[in-house]
């Protein structure tokens, strides 16, 4: 009971302290990037050509949405093709600050190519608007990626999270013809990354763990888990873990303790289980209690004896 009373004490004071530095920490939150590939695509007739499958462009599978025909000159044209979030939008939390939006495409050229930029415009609010990013890069003609933003570029516009995680939030995409031949692009997937800053940052929430029993001779393994806030993945770690034991950060957001106590391990063993942003921190101590076990006596090894008649036969036993 004691034991149970001090976890739940020590877990109490370092959430409080944990709040109060979130408190003072209010302003120098750090920045996260959450990345997903666009939920829907159609296309919109405007130029020569339209695109053959655009819903192949939201999976990153090798499955292409092809051009329908090859361009032969500079002057011929995709049609817009227009890629959303809707069916997988983003979930930036509330009050963070948009910093940058990113937009990766995979592509290759099924001709001598490259394509080139027309038209590159973010989708806000459903209608693609503010700086066009074309530019006089090709677009991939072996299989490769295409980028266009960055972390701080916000592509002439000012958002809001509502706006980042909106159904019709996305991105307008257009090619031309290239200068060196045909271009017959094919598209594997579109993908957009918002880098932001959470209003505040908030510490790591370790799952409660409770106390635990093995006995000496047994195994003990279990799984601990936790979750950030800002959508970060925790590191794990574990203090005064004891000997037989190890504790393993599955990088997941995990960890495994995996304890073989021996039979001279019987007693109480206080281990503090930490999840850790790298700032902010949320810990618990777990007594994890190892019972003493009842075995057989061991015989020493006796062997066989020998004396002669009428001399005495004196042997020890342990």
């Amino acid at each position: 009971m004691i034991d149970r009373q001090m976890n739940r004490h020590m877990r109490t004071w370092t959430n409080i302290l944990a709040a109060a530095f979130v408190a003072m920490s209010a302003y120098s939150a750090h920045a996260v990037t959450q990345t997903k590939i666009v939920g829907t695509a159609a296309t919109v007739a405007n130029g020569d050509f339209d695109w053959s499958t655009p819903g192949n462009v939201t999976a990153d599978d090798g499955i292409f949405n092809d051009l329908s025909s090859a361009m032969t000159t500079t002057t011929e044209s995709s049609w817009f093709l227009d890629c959303t979030m809707s069916g997988n939008v983003f979930t930036i939390p509330a009050g963070a600050t948009i910093n940058g939006i990113t937009v990766t495409m995979e592509s290759q050229d099924n001709e001598a190519g490259p394509a080139v930029d027309s038209v590159i415009l973010i989708i806000k609010s459903g209608t693609a608007s503010g700086t066009d990013h074309k530019n006089g890069v090709g677009w991939p003609i072996t299989l490769g990626t295409k980028v266009w933003g960055s972390t701080s570029d916000l592509w002439g516009l000012t958002w809001t999270v509502p706006d980042i995680n909106a159904t019709n939030f996305g991105i307008r995409i257009k090619c031309a013809g290239g200068v060196s031949g045909e271009a017959l692009p094919a598209i594997d997937y579109v993908q957009i990354s918002i880098d932001f800053t959470p209003l505040i940052s908030a510490p790591p929430v370790l799952a409660p763990i409770g106390a635990k029993t093995v006995n000496g001779g047994a195994n003990l393994n279990f799984v601990v888990t936790a979750t950030d806030p800002d959508l970060t993945t925790p590191t794990l770690s574990a203090v005064d873990v004891p000997i037989n034991a190890t504790f393993v950060d599955n990088a997941d957001g995990t960890g495994t303790f995996n304890f073989n106590p021996d039979f001279t391990q019987a007693g109480v063993f206080n281990v503090t289980f930490i999840a850790s942003d790298g700032s902010l921190a949320d810990s618990e101590v777990v007594a994890i209690t190892v019972n003493n076990v009842n075995q057989a006596p061991v015989l020493a090894p006796i062997g066989p004896q020998s004396t002669t008649e009428h001399i005495l036969l004196t042997f020890g036993v342990s």
